[in-house]
């Protein structure tokens, strides 16, 4: 859910073209509620290339029906139809959570959302292409279908790096296997280890540090702490878990995934 500084989950990944100069690439990771608000504070959403949803959960993707509404209404236009990809059923949940109502004539069709964005579903570990950027997905552990993400993409140096997304997740094969050799982990740690009683529904702190220790990550940032826990005993069990950099996500920060100095907000 989102708190008093951030909305719910959302990270916008920006990645040059080698091959055509000045061309930018933007991908989002989810899109929960209240994230779209935050979203325009970096990038224009009507400038979005794909939208990749890890689930179906509210606070990870429901704002894509703010998206819906401001390439539909908009007056000064849009770029096209953007693609979502997400786990099965990914149209009709959001159709439900958009509900247009008997006075859109698309919602005859069954896909209300049809005209402006183009969903697709999630073959497990078969990747997606989007410009200079491939995307894994990890089928990971979680109440509903859910995946991680290995996003690939040609670093600042030119070798090729690896952001590594969980999700929402406890731990397990499927985290370990997004987290394995990545230049950069964003895990959740929605729990704290005191709380970890329900097992496959998300990761504490030390969960988080373990699965970067086990996967030799280069960085390690916390997302998806929820508004009733300390983002420093999260901050404090990864670290306890995890000898590398590690830092808790907050809403603006930045890193440039493949440079070791980490030049961002987020450094």
């Amino acid at each position: 859910m989102p708190g008093p500084g951030s909305p719910a989950s959302c990270h916008l990944v920006e990645v040059p073209d080698p091959s055509e100069p000045g061309r930018v690439w933007r991908l989002v990771l989810d899109l929960g509620n209240g994230a779209l608000g935050a979203l325009q504070r970096h990038a224009d959403p009507r400038d979005l290339d794909a939208v990749l949803l890890s689930h179906l959960h509210p606070d990870h993707c429901l704002d894509v029906c703010s998206l819906y509404v401001q390439l539909r209404y908009d007056p000064r236009g849009g770029g096209g139809r953007v693609p979502v990809r997400g786990p099965a059923g990914v149209a009709e949940r959001l159709a439900r959570a958009y509900d247009p109502g008997p006075v859109r004539d698309a919602a005859a069709s069954g896909d209300p959302l049809g005209e402006l964005l183009v969903f697709g579903e999630w073959t497990a570990r078969v990747p997606v292409v989007v410009g200079p950027v491939t995307v894994v997905p990890v089928p990971v552990h979680h109440p509903v279908e859910a995946y991680g993400f290995r996003v690939t993409a040609p670093g600042p140096d030119g070798r090729s790096v690896t952001l590594a997304y969980s999700g929402d997740t406890g731990p397990g094969p499927g985290l370990d296997e997004v987290a394995e050799a990545a230049d950069l982990l964003l895990c959740e740690a929605g729990f704290t280890v005191a709380q970890s009683g329900v097992p496959g529904l998300h990761c504490s702190g030390r969960d988080a540090g373990e699965a970067a220790a086990r996967g030799g990550v280069g960085r390690l940032v916390l997302t998806h702490v929820p508004p009733w826990n300390d983002r420093a005993t999260a901050l404090a069990e990864a670290s306890a878990a995890f000898d590398g950099p590690v830092e808790v996500a907050r809403t603006g920060a930045t890193w440039q995934v493949g440079e070791r100095s980490w030049l961002g907000e987020g450094s």
